[in-house]
């Protein structure tokens, strides 16, 4: 079984892990370093999904959008994946669903 593994080196996440380790960051401050990385991590691993089209109307005209087709599943690991995790639900459209 071969598996595919992408590293990710954004210059944010270098900062952000880089003040993540000095032992002068606050825990305030981690917890958003964590959100932070976990944003960037999710948009990167979502960049494939599938987008599903629909008809859309503005104020002013008719418009062709997109949602994601596929529904998500997010599972932390360990402690610090719950930061992460938090980070795409309440700070992304990641996981914003059509209501039918």
């Amino acid at each position: 079984m071969s598996v595919k593994v992408n590293k990710l080196s954004h210059p944010i996440v270098n900062s952000q892990l880089s003040k993540l380790r000095q032992s002068s960051t606050s825990p305030k401050e981690f917890r958003e370093g964590v959100n932070h990385i976990g944003l960037i991590l999710g948009l990167e691993a979502s960049r494939n999904l599938e987008e599903q089209s629909f008809d859309g109307k503005t104020p002013v005209a008719s418009f062709k959008g997109t949602v994601i087709k596929p529904r998500i599943g997010l599972t932390p690991i360990l402690r610090a994946g719950l930061g992460m995790t938090d980070a795409l639900v309440r700070d992304s459209c990641l996981l914003n669903y059509p209501r039918n």
